[in-house]
């Protein structure tokens, strides 16, 4: 609604359109912000990437690399700061991994 008023107020003329279809691209985004990246926990070679939110395209050359790492069994400590299994509120040691 507040999209089809801002449109209207910059082009009063769309008031006499047909609005034929309506979509909403919503991103996905987890409880803490970070994107979950890595392995599925108890599910042999099923890995995840998602959770970016607005940074998706950004991080994209990133995620790669630390995914195809981590499918060929070389993943980085770092990896751990984006597990699926991590709790809301999980604590980081000083070093910036859970503790």
């Amino acid at each position: 609604a507040e999209l089809r008023r801002f449109a209207l107020q910059t082009a009063p003329c769309l008031e006499q359109a047909a609005i034929e279809t309506t979509w909403a691209g919503l991103r996905p985004a987890t409880h803490d912000g970070l994107p979950y990246l890595g392995p599925v926990p108890r599910i042999e070679n099923l890995f995840v990437a998602a959770g970016h939110y607005r940074a998706g395209i950004q991080l994209s050359p990133a995620t790669g690399m630390l995914m195809a790492e981590a499918m060929m069994g070389e993943a980085k400590p770092v990896l751990q700061l984006f597990a699926l299994d991590r709790k809301p509120g999980s604590e980081l040691d000083a070093s910036g991994f859970r503790a």
